[in-house]
């Protein structure tokens, strides 16, 4: 029998072609440095080696584990995971393409089961895949919503059926458990989606012949998916009981849509392009509806409504607490309209016209995000050169001088983040340390903390109210014993100490300490020094 050609359109092949470019970073860089990337790696490893006795006596005299079953543990899971058979640098490649997939295929899952015959759509989606807050490391918050695509794209392909099985009510339950798992924002963005969806579904059954009894069974037919809901929601009320949700209104980002600038102020003007028009462009759909029909579409207008409520979110700053911020709710209203516009028929001329902006505004953002990546990730190879010169068991504090990363020419590598703000913890992730600026250690919903204030490198090296994460930097390093009693700091690595700090008297201070220590390593650049602790010369 002759082999069946499989025919692939033409937004099929440009949205794998897309999909390529996406991932293009990861295949060219050792690294995609992100503010806080390295921070969760790190926490990741050792999280890993405590879990499976891996230095796990040394890990434990600094940090003890915070088992709380907080929203917030999927990328510690899947980093430790990865750390444990890959190299750091591969598995956060790997990370990351897990990430691209589940964000790009995801929001083509969803849209095929919106509309089948718009799966084009997934193109306009792409352009949200890197956003700021992916680049600020944010992690647990980004794949919560690419993974929250699948789950609302799947309870559109169950409930749309004549019966629900047993096994898919147990499958979307624990698709609902790790919703929670990964991030918040993201459980809120499938609850929405889903329960609108679902009520939709019976108002449009409603308005049908013979209304009542096909609007019932809809309802008992869907019923067990919906009580699927009530346990992980009960999870979430619990944990966030005790927050304020209640904020001043905020306007202006949400047509700025300062969430897609990444890296560079290039990216600026073509951000707010696009995010003014997504709003233009779902108005004119909305007044199309009104005044052509169909009134409901309950397979895509359940994301109108997501996006109006998230739009109500950003605009009253209901949501801007810890790990929720109103940060994290500037671009999502403009994703679900991307995905109602799935439910419209469109003429080819228009569709060709979308798609080809679409990729145009993909092509123009690469290339002004993607030479920054690659001088970050040099960066970040630099004072990695300086890793073999540190012993293993050992404290380094960290005091970075230039977040926002300068080339060896002297171009500045991010003018809208900062990407080095954590960076330095890649080291960790090769060799048991405990690192200066480990934040998360701080934090209740992560599952690593200090074992005690006193240990912490915030509180033991502070100075006035100073850290060594101020502009610039302030520490007290000397002192660190004497106030945890858990030995010196080995080693203190400077890194993008330039004539702007040099004079300054915080930088007069931590040099004068320095006097201490020997100088071990340079990287070639000269932007990163290594100093170890003198020996000490007993009587």
């Amino acid at each position: 029998m002759p082999m069946k050609v499989t025919r692939y359109k033409y937004d099929d092949l440009l949205f794998l072609a897309i999909f390529f470019l996406m991932i293009y970073p990861l295949i060219v860089n050792p690294w995609l440095v992100t503010g806080d990337g390295p921070c969760h790696m790190y926490n990741a490893k050792v999280f890993f080696n405590i879990l499976f006795d891996i230095d796990s006596s040394f890990y434990l005299d600094y940090y003890k584990l915070n088992l709380t079953l907080a929203p917030n543990l999927f990328d510690h899971i899947i980093l430790g995971f990865l750390q444990m058979i890959f190299s750091p640098s591969f598995s956060e490649k790997l990370f990351f393409f897990l990430y691209f997939f589940m964000f790009c295929f995801g929001g083509r899952y969803l849209i095929s089961k919106i509309n089948s015959d718009n799966k084009w759509i997934s193109i306009l989606i792409m352009m949200f895949a890197y956003h700021h807050l992916l680049m600020k490391g944010f992690f647990n918050f980004s794949f919560s919503i690419a993974f929250s695509f699948w789950v609302i794209g799947y309870f559109i392909s169950i409930s749309k059926g004549t019966s629900i099985k047993t096994k898919q009510v147990l499958a979307f339950s624990l698709l609902l458990s790790i919703a929670y798992f990964i991030h918040p924002i993201g459980f809120i963005f499938t609850f929405i989606g889903i329960i609108s969806f679902f009520f939709l579904s019976i108002l449009s059954s409603a308005m049908k012949e013979n209304s009542y009894e096909i609007a019932k069974s809809k309802f008992f037919e869907s019923k067990w998916l919906i009580l699927a809901f009530i346990p992980v929601c009960a999870l979430y009320f619990i944990y966030f009981s005790n927050n304020d949700f209640s904020k001043p209104m905020n306007w202006y980002g949400l047509y700025e849509m300062d969430s897609l600038m990444v890296f560079v102020e290039e990216e600026r003007n073509l951000a707010r392009i696009i995010g003014k028009s997504v709003i233009i462009v779902s108005a004119i759909g909305f007044i199309y509806r009104l005044l052509r029909g169909p009134l409901i579409n309950h397979k895509s207008d359940g994301m109108l409504i997501t996006g109006i409520i998230f739009s109500l979110f950003f605009l009253l700053n209901l949501i801007n607490e810890g790990m929720m911020g109103n940060d994290r709710l500037q671009f999502l209203p403009h994703i679900a309209f991307v995905f109602w516009l799935a439910g419209f028929t469109y003429h080819k001329y228009l569709k060709i016209a979308l798609i080809t902006v679409s990729t145009t505004a993909i092509l123009f953002l690469s290339s002004y995000r993607y030479p920054s990546f690659k001088d970050a990730s040099d960066w970040v190879s630099d004072y990695m050169e300086c890793k073999d010169f540190i012993s293993d068991h050992s404290k380094l504090l960290t005091l970075n001088y230039d977040y926002n990363g300068t080339t060896k020419e002297g171009k500045t590598i991010s003018t809208i983040n900062w990407p080095f703000m954590h960076a330095n913890d890649y080291l960790g992730c090769y060799k048991p340390l405990i690192l200066s600026d480990n934040y998360q250690a701080h934090m209740i919903w992560f599952p690593l903390n200090w074992k005690g204030d006193s240990i912490s490198f915030y509180n033991s090296t502070s100075m006035d109210g100073n850290s060594f994460e101020d502009r610039p930097p302030r520490a007290d390093f000397l002192n660190y014993n004497s106030k945890s009693l858990m030995g010196d700091i080995e080693y203190v690595l400077i890194i993008g100490l330039t004539v702007q700090f040099i004079d300054h008297p915080y930088t007069i201070e931590v040099l004068e300490q320095l006097k201490s220590y020997d100088l071990i390593c340079t990287s070639r650049s000269g932007r990163s020094k290594l100093y170890h602790i003198k020996k000490k010369v007993s009587n």
